[in-house]
């Protein structure tokens, strides 16, 4: 049999026998096999065999051959999926073999046919296209899947009838396109027409429909065959371009009256553009001369840093010219190197949100030396957003940040003048303070040499004497330790300081002072009091100057009631503010004015000094001085300064 189909079929073939249904699945599974061929065909094993192959591979060519010519059974083995039925004979080979040649060539057919419905199936849905097809009779048809997805629906979700079809249709179309489609019907002639469906989500779309009336002999009747081609996109733009045009034809009635209107106004406006022209280029000249006359330097900058701008006041700080820096790098030709990221930092934050800000640095001149210019950076940007230009404008700052230095050594020098004027003022307290230790050491040693010059002295009390020596020495050496501390002259440096500390340390040093004079002494100091950033020295004196006021205010009134009082405590704007309070005359109308006024004072040998440089203090510091009186008599000295807010 093998040798005779392979002489039939002009090729080499292999067959693959089996004896059982689960032998025939593995070799089906593991070979490449064209047609499925059963011997010896009868019911009801052999019918049972056929249907579970053909259950299994329906697109596989199944040939029945059997012993006899049975009716009724070819017609069950055809039934069940066979594609040939043939009768044993000794033309069986011949007709087996023609039966597999055409199996295979109709597999081939099948599997082309396949590859075109689906190229097919792919070119519609790339193209939006979709099939239809209407029996006319029945009003039954087919629709193609991407019908289905035009109409926003699940291929096969809903069965393909003429009704259907009309229901998928926006309502205002539907007797339109079915006026259109019984027309078409009458007059045998091709349909075609523009509607609108809606999807189930509501969304509207455009399609062409397109068909033609074809005539089924066979089945005597007519169906109706045409494409579903989804046109929403275009009829959209068709539609916009309709109203762009309605309103480019409006425009252009409506500009070409303007133009008439406008034409006789052109040779005008032309001829103001020239003499705006000339006043711009005057102008630019006019900006040019003033940039060169101001002492500001003024270098412009652009986005990448380089400099295309320099005006006659950074030629002569620098000592370059504009031509010698036109196109350079700023940080590569003027910068010190330590300092070029912290510029470059500076230009690199400014932005929309913030066009503008400020940077004080050192720039290198032609002959070396260097100069601290203290600059403010502005932003011009293009009609995009970016960066065009940066305009730095700066003054030469360093021959002031001399003077300021020099002013600040100057102050640190009054002040030391004052603490030492200070202690002058306190010299009758602090000698009758001395005189106190100093009177028990002479006392203690009269004691001890009389102790000695006894026949019977105890060494107990001689150490006892001396211990009473040793301990007044000590309050002795105390109190001129403070002395020397308070009159050293220490660099006026800022640091973060305890305000209550500090006005525990003015108490401890007036202690002395108000004791003398009867004074009492109440302080109210604020807990967990900020740090302020302050010249500890410089503030220490202000208190001082401030105390020792009020307690020559009530000495010289030789007030009954002579008290002081000292409050501390925070504002809501961030400020820590201190009030020294009296009990003295207070400060008359006249001169509450005038009161912080240089050389102004109302003391017999005053210098009219001391409460302007605590102003000048004060203020340097960002704080605020100033004097009230209370409604039952005395002054209230206030001043404020912010808190340290480094450490947040």
């Amino acid at each position: 049999m093998k040798k005779t189909l392979s002489e039939f079929l002009d090729k080499q073939i292999h067959i693959y026998q089996s004896t059982d249904y689960k032998t025939a699945i593995n070799q089906l599974d593991d070979h490449a096999i064209d047609v499925i061929l059963i011997n010896d065909f009868s019911p009801p094993h052999s019918l049972q065999l056929l249907e579970k192959l053909f259950g299994k591979y329906p697109n596989m060519p199944i040939i029945v051959l059997a012993d006899v010519m049975d009716a009724d059974m070819a017609r069950q083995a055809l039934t069940a999926g066979a594609l040939d039925y043939l009768v044993k004979a000794h033309e069986t080979p011949f007709l087996l073999a023609h039966s597999i040649r055409f199996t295979r060539q109709l597999k081939k057919s099948q599997n082309q046919l396949q590859r075109i419905t689906s190229n097919f199936e792919n070119a519609q849905r790339t193209a939006h296209l979709g099939s239809w097809e209407i029996d006319l009779k029945t009003r039954k048809g087919s629709w193609s899947d991407e019908f289905y997805r035009i109409c926003g629906l699940e291929p096969g979700s809903i069965t393909a009838t003429a009704e259907n079809g009309l229901q998928l249709i926006h309502p205002d179309d539907r007797e339109r396109v079915r006026s259109a489609i019984q027309q078409a019907i009458e007059n045998k002639q091709r349909y075609e027409v523009i509607k609108r469906i809606v999807r189930p989500d509501g969304e509207v779309r455009y399609v062409l429909s397109q068909g033609d009336i074809i005539t089924d002999r066979e089945h005597e009747s007519d169906r109706l065959v045409g494409s579903f081609l989804d046109i929403t996109e275009r009829v959209l733009v068709e539609k916009e371009l309709e109203n762009i045009d309605a309103e480019v034809e409006e425009r252009v009635a409506q500009r070409t009256s303007e133009l008439k209107k406008s034409r006789a106004i052109l040779k005008g406006e032309v001829r103001a553009r020239i003499q705006t022209q000339e006043l711009l280029r005057q102008e630019n000249e006019f900006i040019t001369t003033v940039l060169d006359t101001i002492s500001a330097l003024v270098v412009v900058l652009d986005e990448n840093g380089n400099m295309v701008g320099f005006n006659r006041a950074a030629e002569q700080a620098t000592g370059y010219s504009a031509i010698d820096v036109y196109g350079k790098s700023a940080w590569e030709y003027f910068l010190p190197e330590n300092e070029v990221e912290t510029a470059k930092t500076t230009i690199d934050n400014l932005s929309i949100e913030h066009p503008s800000n400020t940077y004080q640095g050192h720039w290198l001149t032609r002959e070396g030396t260097s100069i601290l210019i203290d600059w403010i950076n502005t932003v011009l940007f293009d009609e995009s957003g970016k960066i065009k230009y940066i305009i730095c404008s700066g003054i030469d700052i360093t021959d002031s940040t001399r003077l300021q230095e020099a002013g600040s050594r100057h102050m640190l020098d009054l002040f030391h003048m004052s603490r030492l004027s200070t202690m002058g003022e306190m010299a009758t307290e602090i000698a009758h303070e001395l005189n106190q230790p100093l009177a028990a050491i002479a006392s203690f040693s009269e004691t001890c040499q009389r102790l000695l010059n006894q026949d019977n002295w105890q060494l107990e009390d001689i150490a006892t004497t001396l211990k009473e020596i040793n301990l007044q020495a000590a309050r002795a050496g105390d109190i001129i330790r403070e002395l020397r501390i308070f009159a050293s002259k220490k660099q006026a440096h800022r640091s973060s300081v305890d305000i209550n500390q500090l006005i525990k340390n003015v108490a401890h040093l007036i202690e002395v002072e108000t004791r003398y004079h009867g004074i009492s002494l109440q302080m109210n100091l604020a807990e967990s009091l900020p740090l302020i950033m302050a010249n500890k020295v410089l503030i220490e004196q202000v208190i001082l100057n401030l105390v020792r006021n009020a307690i020559e205010a009530m000495t010289q009134s030789k007030t009954h009631n002579q008290h002081m009082k000292i409050t501390v405590k925070t504002t809501k704007n961030d400020m820590v503010k201190v009030s020294i309070s009296d009990t003295g005359p207070g400060i008359s109308p006249k001169s509450i004015s005038r009161i912080f006024e240089s050389f102004y004072t109302t003391k017999e040998d005053g210098t009219g000094m001391g409460l302007s440089i605590c102003k000048s203090i004060i203020s340097n510091h960002g704080g605020e001085l100033w004097v009230t009186n209370n409604l039952d008599g005395g002054a209230n000295f206030h001043f404020s300064l912010p808190i340290n807010n480094e450490d947040d």
